[in-house]
């Protein structure tokens, strides 16, 4: 069994950088590192698969196929072995050590249960990568977009919410290419549409069109480096009105623009 310390990878990184208890980083993966042994990594980390396709075990006879767009939390100490990778293929590695977790009193487990249900955790992770390379970044602000990714434990952010809220949520969550219009979604929760609108801003911080145009780049995001459409065609399928739309909601949310964000 293979152990990685900070910062190595199967992989080649480019341009890490550590600082307050996280390095980031992309991934790059060869045909010399399609297929790697058996390892764990000493710290725990999240993976955001830009680029390619692979074949990955987290334990003998289970295996997972992970394409662009995936996001997965790995466990410091979890044994995991890539076996097949289609290129070209890169990683967005960030890697949290213990004394992170420890001083925002963080547990692993709770990291990954709040990532695997994060409504916009691609959003999140690029404008974290963004924050990351820019020459004058803050720690802080880095630390910050993390934790509004890992740090609040899905049952309490479920318990402070009202059942009508959780089921407009996942209405639009599930069917976000055909979104509702208020008085239906207002309809299905069964609440005054007044009461849904405030809700939003009360619950999640912004209006309804805001959280709908999130869950269409959220999409937009896992598409760019996956399939061979046109950013037209991307805008298309995520429900914009055109083109010129969705360049400025991606840019809006991200802060980048798409083909700034294909360059990865």
């Amino acid at each position: 069994m293979v152990i990685l310390q900070t910062g190595n990878y199967s992989g080649q990184i480019l341009d890490p950088r550590q600082a307050d208890g996280l390095l980031i980083g992309r991934t790059v993966y060869q045909p010399q590192t399609a297929q790697s042994p058996w390892h764990y990594h000493q710290n725990a980390h999240i993976s955001f698969l830009l680029q390619g396709r692979c074949q990955e075990q987290k334990q003998p006879g289970v295996s997972i196929h992970r394409t662009a767009g995936d996001i997965v939390f790995m466990h410091a100490g979890q044994a995991h072995q890539i076996t097949t990778t289609v290129f070209p293929s890169q990683n967005l590695n960030v890697e949290i050590s213990r004394a992170f977790l420890s001083r925002f009193d963080l547990q692993e487990s709770t990291c990954n249960q709040t990532l695997a249900t994060h409504p916009f955790a691609r959003v999140l992770l690029v404008n974290l990568y963004r924050e990351w390379t820019r020459q004058d970044a803050l720690d802080p602000a880095c630390a910050m977009l993390l934790l509004d990714l890992i740090g609040s434990s899905p049952d309490t952010f479920s318990a402070r919410q009202p059942t009508w809220m959780r089921l407009a949520e996942q209405r639009l969550r599930d069917q976000w290419q055909i979104p509702p219009t208020l008085a239906e979604l207002a309809s299905l929760a069964q609440v005054h549409p007044v009461t849904l609108s405030k809700g939003f801003h009360k619950y999640k911080g912004c209006t309804l069109g805001t959280y709908l145009r999130r869950l269409k780049i959220e999409q937009a995001i896992g598409l760019i480096h996956t399939a061979k459409n046109s950013l037209s065609e991307i805008a298309f399928l995520c429900g914009f009105a055109d083109q010129s739309h969705f360049i400025r909601t991606f840019r809006e949310l991200t802060g980048l623009l798409p083909s700034a964000y294909k360059k990865w």
